[in-house]
């Protein structure tokens, strides 16, 4: 089962929330089952949608302002990546990222 939001992604196999803190470029990774943040990681600028694929372990994240995708071993906990993208015109926010998926 997947739920996924702008701001959020939680499976059900992890018992594992993953919150996008826009404000200050990290994510959160809440223990569910105790309602607790157990690690804040650091992406690119402005993060803004979350996906995760559970076959591979992965989490992918649209950096906003940072025109990038962040890349989560969702395992490990921490960053183990980063694809920058084009942004679409001259201007570096055109083109920018706000979701993500996978299919």
């Amino acid at each position: 089962m997947l739920i996924l939001t702008i701001s959020g992604h939680v499976t059900a196999t992890s018992k594992r929330l993953i919150v996008s803190n826009a404000g200050n470029n990290t994510l959160s990774i809440i223990d569910t089952a105790k309602n607790e943040v157990i690690n804040t990681l650091r992406v690119g600028v402005w993060p803004a949608g979350i996906v995760v694929d559970s076959d591979n372990n992965r989490a992918y994240v649209a950096n906003h302002e940072g025109v990038s995708v962040s890349i989560i071993d969702t395992t490990k906990n921490e960053v183990v990546g980063t694809i920058k993208l084009s942004p679409a015109t001259d201007s570096t926010y055109s083109g920018s990222p706000w979701g993500i998926a996978i299919y």
